[in-house]
This record gives C-alpha cells, sequence and structure tokens, in this order.
C-alpha cells in the first residue's frame, strides 16, 4: 500500500493484484506466441491473426502455455488466456512486436527469455509442448544460424 501510494502521488495509476502469477503468465500467453509468430513471418499482429493456419498456431501455442501454468499450480484458463490475447492483437493489429523489430534491426531477440524458457519448464513439468517448441527451434536460429543450443533432453 506505502508503495502504491508513493506511485499514485507521482502519477503512476498503480493496482495492486493478489493474483500477479495469472497476471504474468496470462500475458506470456499473449505475448509469446504473437512475438515468435511475427519475427518469423515478417508480419503484424493483424497479418497473423488474419490467416487461418497462423492463428490456428496462435491458439495452439497459448493452449500450451496454459497447460504449462496450471502445472505449475497457476489457475490460468484457456479461455481467458484466449480473450485477452483477442483483446490485445485486436486493439493493434498495426503493430510490428518487439522481437520481429529486433528481427528487422539485426539485434538479438528474446527468444530464449519468452519461449526457451518456458520450453525448458514445459519439459521440467512432463508438459507436451510440441507447437510451441518447434515455433521457438525456428525463432531462436534467427538468433543462433547454428540452431538451438538448449533443447530439452
Amino acid at each position: 500500500e506505502p508503495l502504491k501510494e508513493l506511485f499514485e502521488r507521482a502519477g503512476i495509476r498503480t493496482e495492486l493484484r493478489l493474483d500477479i502469477d495469472v497476471v504474468v503468465w496470462s500475458k506470456l500467453a499473449m505475448a509469446a506466441p504473437m512475438n515468435l509468430l511475427a519475427a518469423l513471418t515478417r508480419l503484424s499482429i493483424g497479418g497473423v491473426i488474419d490467416d487461418p493456419g497462423l492463428c490456428a498456431l496462435q491458439r495452439q501455442m497459448t493452449a500450451e502455455i496454459v497447460e504449462v501454468a496450471q502445472a505449475r499450480g497457476i489457475p490460468l484458463h484457456l479461455e481467458d488466456a484466449l480473450r485477452h490475447a483477442e483483446h490485445t492483437y485486436g486493439a493493434a493489429r498495426a503493430h510490428l512486436p518487439s522481437m520481429l523489430q529486433d528481427v528487422m534491426s539485426a539485434r538479438s531477440t528474446e527468444v530464449e527469455a519468452l519461449a526457451g524458457v518456458l520450453v525448458g519448464e514445459a519439459h521440467r513439468l512432463g508438459v507436451d509442448v510440441p507447437a510451441t517448441a518447434i515455433v521457438w527451434a525456428l525463432a531462436a536460429a534467427l538468433d543462433d544460424p547454428h540452431g538451438v543450443t538448449a533443447w530439452p533432453v
């Protein structure tokens, strides 16, 4: 509460949440699939969601991320995660996700932070994430042309 009051006095809108893990994993379920797919295809958010195959892949990846969250004991629901993603994507159709911007500028991407860690956590928990693992492997090659170096065994 004191930190919230300090932020709000500084003009920073602040919300205290007891379900922060749900918030974080919901954002990951929205951001990771779109960042990876946009980086690989060089499409805007609208371009990805307008393509039926990519949209289905994005939804599959979201479902896999929700499964990992649930295996960690985080009460994230697929319908809520999909609704959050659809709302966010709809409001930002022309946006180029940060990973795509990094690829276009020949910078390193956050592929490991968004997907590599997730695939490793899924493996640790015994959760199968085939779509996310394949897309991660492809996207990782954008940073490392010699291939994925941390594929879980």
